[in-house]
């Protein structure tokens, strides 16, 4: 089988030590280092749809439990939408596709 194109990256966990390697600019909210937009793949950062569209999800529930402001859930969904339109640009994976139009039709 062919490897795959690195447009996207696969779906799948984030080790600690993969999160670690990350530079701040690959999560939403950088200086506290939470929501994780990026994966490193053979030392490049490639966007992952599968977490971005997660992040969007978990910012709307931290907005909704009051651990959120508003500014911070806009500067997440802002961040992880143009992630997720790079994988959807690039022919993200059926399962990234999937999650963009979930995350999507959610903010709509």
């Amino acid at each position: 089988m062919a490897p795959k194109s690195q447009a996207c990256a696969l779906p799948g966990e984030l080790s600690t030590s993969a999160r670690n390697r990350l530079p701040d600019s690959a999560f939403a909210l950088p200086r506290q280092r939470k929501y994780p937009l990026y994966r490193l793949v053979n030392g490049k950062l490639v966007p992952d749809g599968s977490h971005a569209a997660n992040a969007k999800a978990r910012a709307r529930q931290q907005l909704d439990r009051g651990n959120l402001t508003r500014a911070q859930y806009a500067r997440i969904v802002a961040k992880a939408d143009r992630v997720l339109a790079q994988c959807s640009a690039r022919g993200g994976t059926q399962s990234e596709n999937a999650a963009l139009r979930g995350a999507l039709r959610r903010d709509a």
